[in-house]
């Protein structure tokens, strides 16, 4: 039997029961030194339930993220919800404006989490966005873009080997999923951290909207509300997805003009040329192959590239025990470079940028 609920008490203000509102979100981000609240939607449910965060932007150029944040909240009637949704469309307000991907004194936040309160600029918004959001909620879809001209199949990035992750996966029906350990510094890996189970969702290309893949994002993510139980009502089947788990970059062999043979979701064979990085100088090439047989998830844009460029992203299917053995493999070899006081490379299994 649903239970009723009291006020959703966000940022400083109550939400009653079977309402929508918009709230601000005052981080430490200012402009001419005044500061701007982020907008912070909240369709704040009836009964008791879970609080289901939709946070957007960490890069001021993911606007299919914003689109998708907003169209699920807005979608929404409140009445039938169990509990509440928040809804962070733009956390980086100066890269939106500057349509950039940084933040006003030029660093990555996605690479700042979980923050300092006394620390550098990024880690002070890290921190603010810890405390007063994402600490309120009990789970998290962290919505990202592909990065520096690449674009990203609709996708979801976890650690498939921690169960809280997994069970989460299970409601974004109908996308790929990648094995993925959280890169240092990531806002869902700051958020699995202090108990807040949260997956890392991609969908397309920087400064653009792609309406086909935001529209399948709402639905996913909408599965995802109703599968924690936000969402009254038998959970629909649902649709066979091409789950990826194992993946793999492939990077430039050196600089030059990259040229792609093949397109993003296709399949590619072992061997089987994918494309050439063109020196402009000489004309000579360097022939791309896969090293492995599997679908195209994440395709740089034709470009110049410099060597270790990451090119294409190949998903390929896993049975349990190899996801098992592999990321608890992974996860060791971070644990070893730390200790050493080694940097990790980009490996096969974790995302070069989000």
């Amino acid at each position: 039997m649903a239970v009723p609920k009291g006020d959703c008490d966000l940022l400083g203000q109550s939400v009653p029961p079977s309402s929508r509102a918009q709230l601000g979100w005052l981080s430490p981000q200012s402009f001419g030194g005044c500061q701007s609240a982020a907008p912070v939607g909240v369709p704040d449910g009836s009964t008791e339930g879970p609080v289901f965060c939709l946070r957007a932007a960490l890069h001021g150029g993911e606007l299919n993220g914003i689109e998708i944040a907003c169209r699920v909240a807005h979608r929404r009637d409140p009445e039938p919800l169990s509990r509440t949704l928040v809804s962070l469309p733009i956390v980086n307000l100066e890269g939106f404006v500057r349509h950039d991907r940084y933040i006003g004194d030029r660093r990555d936040l996605s690479r700042s989490f979980p923050g300092d309160p006394d620390g550098a600029y990024p880690a002070r918004i890290a921190d603010a966005l810890m405390r007063d959001i994402i600490r309120h909620c009990d789970a998290l879809a962290d919505l990202h873009i592909g990065s520096f001209y690449r674009e990203n199949l609709p996708q979801i990035c976890a650690d498939l080997t921690v169960p809280e992750l997994a069970a989460l996966d299970e409601g974004f029906y109908g996308l790929s999923v990648l094995q993925s350990v959280a890169p240092k510094g990531s806002l869902h890996g700051a958020a699995v951290a202090e108990g807040v189970p949260a997956v890392m969702f991609e969908a397309g290309a920087a400064l653009t909207v792609d309406m086909a893949q935001v529209e399948a994002a709402v639905i996913s993510n909408i599965g995802a509300m109703q599968h924690v139980g936000m969402i009254p009502g038998v959970i629909k089947a649902q649709p066979a997805r091409p789950a990826f788990f194992k993946s793999r970059w492939v990077r430039a062999p050196a600089s030059g003009i990259f040229i792609s043979d093949v397109a993003r979701s296709a399949w590619v064979e072992i061997d089987q040329r994918n494309g050439a990085v063109l020196d402009p100088i000489t004309s000579s090439q360097a022939e791309i192959c896969a090293p492995l047989s599997g679908t195209v998830s994440e395709l740089a844009q034709n470009q110049f590239v410099s060597p270790g460029f990451a090119l294409y992203r190949l998903g390929q299917r896993a049975t349990q025990d190899e996801l098992d053995s592999d990321g608890e493999a992974l996860k060791q070899q971070i644990r070893d470079k730390a200790r050493d006081g080694l940097t990790v490379p980009a490996d096969s299994q974790v995302l070069p940028e989000d």
